[in-house]
C-alpha cells in the first residue's frame, strides 16, 4: 500500500491545492522534501478529489474514507513512530484549521 519510510518523512505539510513550482520549492526546502515529491502529493489529491466527485461522495464519507487510509498506513508503521505519525496528522490539521496555540 505505502513505500518504506525514510529519514524525514515523519514531517507533515498542509499543500496549497495548485501550488506554484516557487511555493513548491520553499514548501520543500522548510520540510525536507524535493518540488517533485510535493507534487506527487499534490497529484494525489487531486486524484482522490475526483475520484471523490465522479463518486459523488459526501464529505463526511470522504473524510471517514481518508481516516481510515491513515489509520491503515499508521498501523503498517513501527509501533515506536506511531505517537509521532499520530501527533503530525493532528498538528496539521489543527494548523490548517486555523485553531488557537495555548
Amino acid at each position: 500500500m505505502t513505500k518504506p519510510n525514510k529519514p524525514g518523512d515523519l514531517a507533515f505539510v498542509n499543500l496549497p491545492a495548485h501550488p506554484t513550482d516557487e511555493e513548491l520549492e520553499k514548501i520543500g526546502k522548510e520540510v525536507g522534501r524535493t518540488p517533485e515529491e510535493l507534487q506527487r502529493v499534490v497529484d494525489l489529491c487531486e486524484s482522490v478529489g475526483a475520484m471523490f466527485d465522479d463518486r459523488d461522495v459526501h464529505p463526511s464519507e470522504a473524510l471517514t474514507a481518508l481516516i481510515s487510509m491513515m489509520a491503515l498506513t499508521i498501523a503498517q508503521a513501527p509501533k515506536e513512530s506511531r505517537p509521532q505519525l499520530i501527533q503530525g496528522v493532528f498538528t496539521t490539521l489543527w494548523n490548517a484549521a486555523g485553531l488557537p496555540h495555548a
